[in-house]
């Protein structure tokens, strides 16, 4: 879900024309992908990852939500290429690869 609102974000932010199928495009994805909700423990988790480690409050939470999924890999260009969360979880730039 927070990936969801990451991007409705970004959409709405950068590309305002888009924004109005906005809606449309979140149900292709909620059709093609698993969806998982958000948790008290992942604000909890993005409260200690922020305090920890510097990173904006809901950047930490897309990092506590992937760490509780079990994600290995985030994919951002905002966060640090290459920074390793808790030994688990890698944030990878995929525009400098």
């Amino acid at each position: 879900v927070q990936a969801l609102n990451e991007f409705s974000n970004v959409i709405r932010r950068k590309f305002p024309a888009q924004f109005p199928g906005l809606a449309g495009t979140l149900e292709d994805i909620r059709a093609s992908l698993p969806i998982e909700s958000l948790r008290v423990e992942d604000t909890l988790a993005a409260v200690d990852i922020s305090q920890r480690h510097g990173f904006q409050y809901f950047d930490s939470l897309m990092l506590a939500c992937g760490v509780r999924l079990g994600c290995q890999v985030v994919l951002s260009e905002d966060m640090q290429h290459g920074f390793v969360l808790d030994h688990r979880l890698t944030i990878i730039n995929p525009f400098i690869l």
